[in-house]
C-alpha cells in the first residue's frame, strides 16, 4: 500500500527590513514589520540599524513569533532638559564664567539636537557632537582640545542630572555616554590650548581713549588688583570694605561668588591707592544701592544717551516727545542687564580695539584675561612669588591661620607700594 506523502512544514522566513522615505526635509526610517505592525528601528545615517533589527527579530522569535509587548517610550525634548540643567547650574552656586561655559555647552546642543527626545539620544549622537566640535565648533571656528571635553563632560552632566532628578531620561542613558572616550593629545585634529601672554601696557594705554569711561574703569581696576574677569564684573559695594583700621589706606573686596567658591574657599582681593581713585566715582553713585553691581551696562546705555541729549543741535519736535513717550511704555526686546558678563566685557574691548584701528592706531589684539597675566608677571618680579600667589588668588588647601595672616599683610604691602601704571 502506497504511503501518504508527508506535507513539508513551510521554513519560517524572518521579516524583512522596510524603508520608509522621509518628507519636508525630515529623514527617512527604517523598520521591520512583526505581526502586521511596524517596529522601527532607526533613521538614515544611524549606525545601530542592523544592530537593532536582529534584536528586535531575536525578541519577535524569543516570544513565539507574537506580537512584542508596547512599552511607552517616556523623555522629554532635549532642549527642554538643557533649558533645565541650565537654569539648575545657575542655582548651584557655579560661579558666573563656569555658568557661562555651561550656557554655550547646553546652546550648542539644543542647536544640533533639541529637536530631538531624550530617548532617541545615544552615545553615538554624543559622538557626533564631539567630532562637530572638533572639526567644526560651535560657530564655525574648531575649539582646542580641552574645550572639546569640558563642553562634552557638561553635555553628559546634564543627562546625569536629568536621570537623577527624573527629568525623562533613561536610566541606562549616562552610563551609555560615559562610554565616549576624551580626546587624546597625538590622536585628534582639534588644536591644543596655547599658553596666554601678558598684554604689554602701552598696549592697554593705547585702546583706552577708545573705551566707554565704565569699560576703561573695569579694565584698569582688573589690571591694578590682579583679578579674574569675573571678579571684576562681579564687584558691588557691599563686599568692598573701606575703613580697616588694621590696614588704613588699604580696601579689601571679598566676590560674594567666584571661582573657588564651589569648592568652599574665600576670596579676599586688595585694592591699591590708584585702583581706589578710579573707583571711587563709581562707589559714591551706587552708595544708595550698596546690592547693586559697580558696573553695569544700563549705567553705560543711559550715558551714551544723556550725551546725545546734551549735544543735541536742533530742538526737539512735539511729535519726536509723543514717540519717546510711547517708546517709553513698550517693551523693548532687548534690554541691557544689571552687570556684564565674561564675554560681553571681552566683546566690549574687542569693539575698542576695533575702534581704534579704524582711527589708525595700531593696535594687536589682545583680551581682558592678559590683564591679569601682566599684574601676575609684574607682581612676581618685584615681590616675589608668595605675593604674585597671593594677589592672583592663587590658594592651597594647607594653608592655616598664621599663614593666612602672612598673606594678608603680603597684599597690603603690594598695595602701599604698587607703581603706579596710569596716573
Amino acid at each position: 500500500m502506497r504511503k501518504k506523502t508527508e506535507k513539508k512544514k513551510p521554513e519560517k522566513k524572518h521579516p524583512k527590513k522596510g524603508y520608509q522615505p522621509g518628507s519636508g526635509g525630515r529623514p527617512g526610517r527604517y523598520y521591520v514589520r512583526l505581526n502586521g505592525s511596524r517596529k522601527y528601528i532607526g533613521k538614515d545615517g544611524d549606525p545601530d540599524i542592523d544592530e537593532r533589527y536582529f534584536e528586535a527579530v531575536l525578541q519577535w522569535e524569543k516570544n513565539g513569533r507574537k506580537p512584542l509587548p508596547t512599552h511607552i517610550k517616556t523623555g522629554i525634548p532635549v532642549e527642554e532638559l538643557a533649558t533645565k540643567y541650565l537654569v539648575w547650574a545657575k542655582s548651584a552656586g557655579y560661579s558666573g564664567g563656569y555658568v557661562e561655559h555651561i550656557r554655550i555647552a547646553m546652546q550648542f546642543l539644543i542647536d544640533q539636537c533639541g529637536h530631538l527626545s531624550t530617548a532617541e539620544f545615544t552615545r553615538h549622537t554624543l559622538k557626533s557632537l564631539q567630532e562637530t566640535l572638533e572639526t567644526e565648533g560651535a560657530h564655525g571656528t574648531p575649539y582646542c582640545r580641552e574645550s572639546v571635553n569640558r563642553y562634552i563632560r557638561f553635555i553628559i552632566n546634564a543627562f546625569t542630572e536629568g536621570e537623577e532628578r527624573g527629568w525623562g531620561v533613561d536610566e541606562n542613558l549616562p552610563g551609555q555616554l560615559a562610554k565616549v572616550r576624551p580626546l587624546r593629545i597625538g590622536r585628534t585634529t582639534a588644536p591644543e590650548y596655547q599658553e596666554v601672554d601678558p598684554v604689554d601696557i602701552d598696549v592697554v594705554k593705547a585702546t583706552l581713549p577708545f573705551m566707554s569711561e565704565t569699560v576703561a574703569a573695569m579694565t584698569m581696576v582688573h589690571l591694578l588688583c590682579s583679578m579674574r574677569s569675573q571678579d571684576v564684573i562681579n564687584l558691588r559695594v557691599c563686599d568692598i570694605e573701606m575703613n580697616d583700621p588694621k590696614y588704613p589706606g588699604v580696601w579689601f573686596y571679598e566676590p560674594h561668588t567666584h571661582k573657588t567658591k564651589k569648592l568652599g574657599k574665600r576670596l579676599l582681593k586688595v585694592i591699591p591707592p590708584e585702583a581706589q581713585e578710579i573707583l571711587r566715582s563709581f562707589v559714591e553713585a551706587k552708595r544708595d544701592q550698596p546690592t547693586a553691581y559697580v558696573f553695569s551696562p544700563r549705567d553705560v546705555l543711559k550715558k551714551h544717551r544723556d550725551g546725545l541729549r546734551e549735544n543735541r543741535k536742533t530742538p526737539l519736535q512735539p511729535s519726536q516727545i509723543a514717540r519717546a513717550k510711547r517708546a517709553k511704555k513698550r517693551r523693548p526686546k532687548r534690554v541691557p542687564g544689571e552687570k556684564y558678563r565674561v564675554d560681553s566685557y571681552r566683546t566690549a574691548v574687542q569693539r575698542s580695539q576695533e575702534r581704534a584701528r579704524k582711527a589708525g592706531v595700531d593696535i594687536p589684539h589682545w583680551f581682558p584675561h592678559q590683564l591679569r597675566h601682566r599684574s601676575a608677571t609684574e607682581t612676581r618680579d618685584r615681590f616675589g612669588m608668595k605675593a604674585a600667589r597671593d594677589m592672583a588668588g592663587h590658594s592651597n588647601s594647607k594653608i592655616t591661620e598664621r599663614y593666612a595672616k602672612q598673606k594678608i599683610e603680603r597684599m597690603v604691602k603690594v598695595a602701599r607700594e604698587q607703581e603706579r601704571i596710569f596716573s
